[in-house]
C-alpha cells in the first residue's frame, strides 16, 4: 500500500513541458529546417536539371537518326504552297526515331487530324522538369482550327534554332547563308550545309512557358500584352504537335503567342518573351527586323538560373550561360556564318 502511494505522488510530481521549453523546441526545429531546406531546394533543381540535359541528349539521337535515315534533317515545320498550314513539326516526324518512340503517338498527315487523347498527350521527353507550366496547354483558337485534336494539347519546352534572323518567310532559303539556322518553315539542311561545324551550332534549346514568363508583341518588345477579356497578360506556351505560328489575324483573334521556333535576335531568358508572329500580307519579306522587316521569332528561355541548355549539331548538350557575347550567341545558332566562336 506503501509503495502504490509513493508511485501516485511521484506521478502527481511530473509535469509537462513549460511554454518556454516548447517554444525554444521550436525554435531549434525552424532552425534545422532553414538549414536544410536550401540544400534539399539545390538538390531537387540539380535533379531536375539533370534531367533536362538528359531530355535534350534523347532528342539528339532521334535528330541524327532521323538524318542517317533520310540523309537530311527534317524541316522545322511544312506549309506555305506545298502544304496547308503548317502541317507537321520537326519533333513530331523525329518521334519514330527516338528511343522507344513509337510507343507515343500514331503520326498524321496533318495536327489538326490528330486523336484528342494524342494531341493531350504530356509526354516527359518534350517537357523540361523545371517548367512551371500547367501540364497541359488549353488553347480555344487551335482547338477551333483542328478537325479533331480538339483544344487540349501537350506542351512541348524545346524549341528549334532558326539562327539569328527573326524573318519567317516563304522562301527561307533566300536567307544570306550567315542568317540560317538549322530549321525553318520548309527549310532542310543536313550535315555537309553545317560549314559552321556541327559542334559549333545550336540546333535545339530550352523554350520554357508559363509564368513567370509573360509575352510581347513584336521584335525587341518591352511591354506585356493583356487578354482584353480576362485582363491577365499573356504567357508564352506551344504545344508540341502544332507547328502553327500566328499571323496578324492570329494575333487580332486571339493574343500573341510563342512558337516552336527560337531566333538568337533577342537575348536569351528576355522577359517579356518576343512573340513570333509571321506578317501574311508580306510572307516574300525576307528581311530581319533589324532590317526594318515584319516578322517576329521568340527568344530562348530557361527556370534555370543564369543561362539555358542547348543541343548542339554534334548531339553535344551545353549550359550556355546568359551573359553570353550576343556576336558569338548569334554566330553559334548559324548553319554557315563562318564566324569565329573560339570564345565560347
Amino acid at each position: 500500500m506503501h509503495h502504490e502511494a509513493k508511485n501516485v505522488a511521484e506521478a502527481n510530481n511530473r509535469r509537462g513541458l513549460t511554454l518556454i521549453e516548447l517554444l525554444v523546441i521550436a525554435f531549434i526545429l525552424v532552425v534545422v529546417i532553414g538549414l536544410m531546406l536550401p540544400g534539399i531546394l539545390k538538390s531537387r533543381e540539380s535533379s531536375r536539371r539533370t534531367r533536362c540535359q538528359n531530355n535534350l541528349k534523347t532528342i539528339g539521337y532521334g535528330l541524327h537518326n532521323y538524318h542517317d535515315a533520310h540523309r537530311v534533317f527534317p524541316a522545322g515545320a511544312l506549309s506555305w504552297s506545298k502544304y496547308p498550314e503548317n502541317q507537321v513539326a520537326a519533333v513530331v516526324a523525329m518521334i519514330p526515331f527516338y528511343e522507344q518512340g513509337s510507343h507515343y503517338f500514331a503520326q498524321y498527315g496533318s495536327w489538326k487530324d490528330a486523336d484528342p487523347r494524342d494531341a493531350s498527350l504530356r509526354i516527359p521527353l518534350f517537357v523540361c522538369p523545371s517548367n512551371t507550366s500547367a501540364t497541359v496547354v488549353r488553347d480555344r483558337h487551335l482547338g477551333s482550327m483542328s478537325r479533331t485534336a480538339g483544344d487540349t494539347f501537350g506542351p512541348l519546352t524545346y524549341v528549334l534554332c532558326k539562327g539569328p534572323s527573326d524573318a519567317l518567310c516563304a522562301s527561307p532559303y533566300s536567307l544570306p547563308r550567315s542568317e540560317r539556322g538549322p530549321f525553318d518553315i520548309d527549310f532542310r539542311c543536313n550535315m555537309l550545309d553545317v560549314s559552321d561545324g556541327l559542334s559549333h551550332t545550336i540546333f535545339i534549346g530550352e523554350g520554357v512557358t508559363g509564368h513567370p514568363w509573360e509575352i510581347c508583341q513584336g521584335a525587341g518588345c518591352t511591354e506585356t500584352v493583356a487578354n482584353q477579356l480576362t485582363g491577365k497578360t499573356w504567357v508564352p506556351h506551344q504545344p508540341w504537335i502544332v507547328p502553327h505560328v500566328n499571323t496578324e489575324h492570329d494575333v487580332a483573334k486571339a493574343g500573341p503567342r510563342a512558337s516552336q521556333f527560337a531566333s538568337t535576335m533577342e537575348p536569351m531568358n528576355k522577359n517579356p518573351v518576343t512573340d513570333t508572329m509571321i506578317d501574311s500580307s508580306a510572307h516574300s519579306d525576307c528581311r530581319s527586323s533589324v532590317d526594318a522587316g515584319p516578322h517576329s521569332t521568340s527568344n530562348f528561355r530557361s527556370n534555370h538560373a543564369d543561362g539555358a541548355f542547348f543541343l548542339f549539331g554534334d548531339g553535344s548538350v551545353r549550359f550556355v550561360n546568359d551573359t553570353i557575347d550576343m556576336a558569338v550567341y548569334r554566330g553559334l545558332s548559324t548553319i554557315a556564318g563562318s564566324e569565329t566562336v573560339d570564345a565560347f
